[in-house]
């Protein structure tokens, strides 16, 4: 008689979440400075493809925070969407820019973010940074590829969080 192997999840001990490291005061002041730095340089016109990308990959980070923490999804997404039509009108126009009230927008997700910042935990942190960084290489790569901006970006915002 064979003995089947066994198949547990391998469970690796956390203290609770109250109890990790949150983000330092000086690193929240630098995720502040480098949202608005963006917003800034798409309002003032000097945005480039960089810009835009560093735009989305943040606010890939903090939703995917906000969903890590339970905690801001409504607004997050309403960024994820304002990104996305930024991305959207790049691809259509090659301009990058705001129109209407998007920077509005804009200024209320930043300030989202900052507040997520304040609140999360370092690993929590990174772990989101880690897969908005492989998100929006998958992103870039597609666009590369000849694929439509609208397309891609679309189809990922377009994601329910559950399946991501």
């Amino acid at each position: 008689m064979r003995k089947s192997a066994l198949r547990r999840r391998v469970i690796i001990a956390r203290p609770p979440r109250g109890l990790l490291a949150l983000l330092t005061g000086d690193q929240v002041i630098d995720l502040s400075l480098c949202h608005y730095s963006n917003l800034d340089a798409v309002a003032t016109g000097v945005a480039t493809e960089l810009t835009l990308w560093n735009l989305a990959e943040a606010a890939l980070t903090w939703s995917r925070v906000a969903e890590m923490l339970g905690a801001g999804e409504p607004e997050m997404r309403q960024s994820l969407e304002l990104v996305g039509a930024l991305v959207s009108r790049y691809g259509a126009t090659r301009r990058i820019e705001f129109v209407g009230e998007e920077y509005r927008r804009a200024t209320d997700g930043a300030v989202h973010m900052d507040l997520l910042a304040a609140i999360v935990d370092a690993p929590t942190a990174i772990a989101a940074a880690v897969w908005s960084s492989r998100k929006v290489f998958e992103l870039e790569a597609a666009c590369a590829r000849g694929a439509a901006v609208l397309a891609v970006v679309g189809a990922d915002l377009a994601v329910p969080a559950a399946t991501r």
